[in-house]
C-alpha cells in the first residue's frame, strides 16, 4: 500500500478532476467525481521524462476542456433564421370573426391595427374579400407592407344582397413563420 501512494503521483487536482499517473500498476488516469478514465502508460512511454509529462498533460487538459465546454456553446435554433419576435398581435374593425350588419355599400371600411411590437422589418397584410360560398374570384384584394401600426384600407365593389368574407392574414417580413389570421363577414343592401 505504502509503496503504492509512492509510485502515485497527482499531476493536477482541481474541484472537477483528479489528473494522476501511477507507475506501479503502469496507468495514466483522469478522473471525474466518482468515474475513472484509465490508459494504460504503454501508449504514451516516451512521455516518462517531466518536460514530456507537463506537455502531454497539457494537451491532455485542454481536451477535456473542450469536451467540457464545447456542448454548453451550442446554438440556440429559433425559426425565421433566429429572429425573437413577439407573436403577432392584431385588431380588425370590423372584430375579427364578427358579422356585420347589411349596410349601404359599395365600399367599405377596414382598419388592420398590430398591437403587438412591430418586427424590425415591418409586415405584409394580405386581404381579400369575395362572395361567401362562392368559386367566383375575390372581387377586391390587396397585400401591401406596412411598417405602421395602424393601415387602413377601403373595400370597393361590393356585391348587392350577398354576405361576402373577409380574409386578413398579416404576416412578419422577418419571420415569416410570425403569422396572424383573421376574417369577418359583411354585406351591401
Amino acid at each position: 500500500m505504502a509503496a503504492s501512494l509512492r509510485r502515485t503521483r497527482v499531476l493536477q487536482h482541481n474541484q472537477q478532476h483528479i489528473f494522476y499517473v501511477n507507475t506501479l500498476n503502469k496507468k495514466f488516469t483522469i478522473q471525474k467525481g466518482n468515474t475513472k478514465f484509465k490508459f494504460p502508460l504503454s501508449i504514451s512511454e516516451n512521455l516518462i521524462n517531466q518536460s514530456q509529462m507537463k506537455k502531454a498533460f497539457l494537451v491532455i487538459a485542454i481536451i477535456t476542456t473542450a469536451f467540457i465546454t464545447l456542448p454548453a456553446c451550442k446554438k440556440n435554433k429559433g425559426g425565421g433564421g433566429g429572429t425573437t419576435e413577439a407573436n403577432l398581435v392584431v385588431e380588425t374593425t370590423p372584430a375579427n370573426g364578427s358579422v356585420q350588419p347589411a349596410a349601404p355599400g359599395p365600399d367599405f371600411p377596414l382598419k388592420v391595427e398590430i398591437k403587438s411590437t412591430m418586427p424590425a422589418s415591418g409586415v405584409k397584410i394580405e386581404i381579400s374579400a369575395k362572395k361567401e360560398g362562392s368559386s367566383d374570384p375575390a372581387y377586391f384584394t390587396a397585400s401591401p407592407n406596412s411598417s405602421t401600426a395602424v393601415n387602413n384600407f377601403t373595400i370597393t365593389n361590393t356585391p348587392k344582397n350577398v354576405t361576402c368574407l373577409v380574409d386578413i392574414k398579416v404576416t412578419s417580413i422577418s419571420k415569416p413563420s410570425n403569422v396572424w389570421t383573421g376574417s369577418y363577414r359583411y354585406s351591401a343592401k
